[in-house]
C-alpha cells in the first residue's frame, strides 16, 4: 500500500527538536529555496546542501506538463530500481518500485505546485520489500509552473 501526504500536512518537528525524516527536511529545505515565489528554480538547488544524499535523489524534467526522461538517477535508486535510469524513459520503470510509486504523485505535484510526500512499501530488484518515503518537489524556471520535478527517496529493506 502507498499514501501520498500532502507536504503541509507533514509533522515538522521530533519531540528532540530535530526532524529525522528526510522528506520533512526536505519539504522544509524546499520551502526556504522559494524566497516567497511559488516555487524554487533549479539554480537555487545545490546537491551538497541537501540533508539527504544526492545518491537518492532523481531529476525529471517535463515536457507538456508530462514526464518523459529522467536527466538524473542517483545511484542508490538505481540499486534499487533494476539499473541506472539517467537517459531513459519513465515507461522504463518496474511497476512496484518505489521509484514508480513516488511518480504516481506528479499529477498532484504539477496540479498543486507543491511537494508530496510518498510512503509505503515497494519491490526491490532482488525480491525482497523496501519500506519507503519519498517526497517529490516541483520547480520552474519561471518561479511559477513546473518544469522539473526533483525527488528523494530513502529506504530500507524488510523481510519478506
Amino acid at each position: 500500500m502507498t499514501s501520498i501526504i500532502s507536504s503541509d500536512s507533514a509533522e515538522t518537528a521530533s519531540p528532540t527538536g530535530r526532524e529525522r525524516r528526510a522528506t520533512v527536511r526536505l519539504n522544509i529545505l524546499w520551502n526556504r529555496l522559494r524566497r516567497g515565489k511559488a516555487m524554487p528554480s533549479m539554480n537555487d538547488l545545490n546537491p551538497d546542501n541537501l540533508p539527504v544524499s544526492w545518491t537518492q535523489c532523481f531529476i525529471l524534467p517535463l515536457q507538456d506538463g508530462e514526464p518523459e526522461m529522467f536527466d538524473f538517477v542517483g545511484s542508490a535508486l538505481a540499486s534499487i530500481s533494476g539499473g541506472d535510469l539517467t537517459g531513459r524513459a519513465v515507461t522504463e520503470i518496474s511497476d512496484n518500485t518505489a521509484l514508480a510509486r513516488t511518480l504516481n504523485a506528479v499529477p498532484a505535484v504539477v496540479a498543486s505546485g507543491a511537494p508530496q510526500i510518498v510512503e509505503g512499501q515497494a519491490s526491490d530488484t532482488d525480491g525482497g520489500y523496501l519500506l519507503f518515503r519519498a517526497i517529490l518537489m516541483p520547480f520552474g524556471s519561471d518561479r511559477r509552473s513546473t518544469d522539473t520535478l526533483v525527488g528523494a527517496i530513502t529506504y530500507k529493506r524488510v523481510d519478506s
